[in-house]
C-alpha cells in the first residue's frame, strides 16, 4: 500500500507542477496580448490536403516543364552538330570541286602551250 501511496503523491506534485508551470505562461500572455492571447484563432484551419495537392502537382508540372526544355535542347544541339557536319562536308567537297577545276583548267592550259610551240 505504500507504494501505491507514494505513486500518487508523486502523481499529485506532478499534476500541480505541471498547473503552476501552465498558470505562469498564462499571466505571461496576458501580459503580452491581454485577453486576446486566449482567443482562438479566427481565421479557419488551412485544407492541407489540397495545400499537399498543389504542391506535388506543381513539382511534377515543373520537372515535365525542365525536361521538355531539356529535351528541346538535346535535338537542337544535335541538329546544329548535324548542320556543321554537313557544312564541313560541303565545304571539302567544294574544295575538292575546286581542285579538279584547276587541275582541268591547267591541264588545258598546256594542251594549247604545247599546241602553239
Amino acid at each position: 500500500m505504500t507504494n501505491s501511496n507514494n505513486s500518487e503523491v508523486d502523481l499529485n506534485k506532478l499534476a500541480e507542477e505541471e498547473l503552476l508551470r501552465e498558470a505562469k505562461r498564462a499571466v505571461a500572455r496576458s501580459e503580452v496580448s491581454g485577453i486576446e492571447g486566449f482567443k482562438k484563432c479566427p481565421l479557419p484551419q488551412t485544407n492541407k490536403r489540397f495545400l499537399t495537392n498543389t504542391i506535388v502537382n506543381n513539382i511534377k508540372s515543373n520537372k515535365r516543364k525542365t525536361e521538355a526544355q531539356n529535351e528541346k535542347k538535346k535535338r537542337f544541339s544535335t541538329e546544329k552538330a548535324k548542320k556543321a557536319s554537313n557544312n564541313t562536308l560541303s565545304v571539302t567537297r567544294n574544295q575538292e570541286k575546286r581542285k579538279s577545276v584547276k587541275k582541268k583548267s591547267s591541264s588545258s592550259v598546256k594542251k594549247t602551250n604545247n599546241s602553239t610551240r
